[in-house]
């Protein structure tokens, strides 16, 4: 597929660099390896987890560290590609991919008995520090470099990137209720929350025939429910000022 592209010479990015403490840089664009990818990015997903970051929860257990490029969902085309990356990835200039958060190792403990979202030696997009290689691992920014192992799908043409960007809470959905719980027709499931997540599992237990019942919202949500709303709103509010990506909530 033929692309409109012209190499900069950096991309402007959302860096974190403190609890609720965000600023716009712009970060040189590396050359790239032969395992690795660019790409542009086009829209990047917004998620619990986001709010956790900024408030700076992930960084006091642990999780994340500043300064960091956030942005955990993204979807973005390739613009380059290294020779190694192609052949592994089978990916090519053009294709527009949304890719997931956690880069496994594949050989420790958690990787080879398929848990690599629990990989000990795993790399996170979106929560990998600017001071670990180009810093350009992060979904809200222009770019963002892929690295070898990464696990990343090709968006079905005539799919907008906004609407790409689901492919994580509907991927967790079907997760959760499908393979966690080893649901089955004749089961009922019962979901808690009406986010987004929780309607992918709505969604996950309605193509596997399950029935299932859907509390609209739990009890932390009914607490909480005022300062989610407020995080998102001064969140998006924030990133909007920005505009060289798509955000979807």
């Amino acid at each position: 597929m033929a692309i409109n592209y012209r190499r900069h010479v950096g991309a402007r990015a959302i860096v974190q660099l403190g609890p609720d403490k965000l600023e716009e840089r712009e970060i040189g664009l590396p050359s790239i390896g032969d395992g690795e990818v660019l790409l542009r990015i086009e829209a990047t997903g917004v998620c619990g987890s986001d709010q956790d970051q900024l408030n700076g929860n992930l960084a006091r257990a642990g999780w994340a560290s500043y300064p960091v490029v956030p942005g955990h969902e993204p979807v973005g085309r390739v613009v380059e590609i290294g020779a190694e990356a192609r052949r592994l990835l089978r990916l090519s200039e053009g294709q527009l991919v949304a890719v997931e958060s956690v880069v496994p190792c594949h050989v420790c403990r958690y990787c080879v008995r398929g848990l690599v979202k629990f990989c000990e030696n795993r790399f996170s997009y979106g929560f990998t520090p600017m001071t670990v290689g180009c810093g350009l691992w992060g979904g809200f920014a222009e770019y963002m470099v892929l690295r070898p192992n990464t696990v990343a799908h090709v968006v079905p043409d005539g799919v907008p990137a906004e609407l790409a960007t689901l492919f994580n809470p509907l991927g967790a959905g079907f997760d959760w209720t499908i393979r966690r719980a080893e649901t089955a027709p004749g089961d009922v499931v019962l979901v808690f929350g009406s986010g987004q997540r929780g309607l992918a599992c709505v969604l996950a237990a309605k193509s596997a025939g399950v029935a299932f019942r859907l509390s609209a919202r739990s009890s932390w949500q009914q607490s909480s429910g005022s300062y989610q709303h407020s995080f998102m709103r001064s969140y998006l509010s924030m990133l909007s000022t920005l505009k060289p990506f798509s955000l979807c909530a």
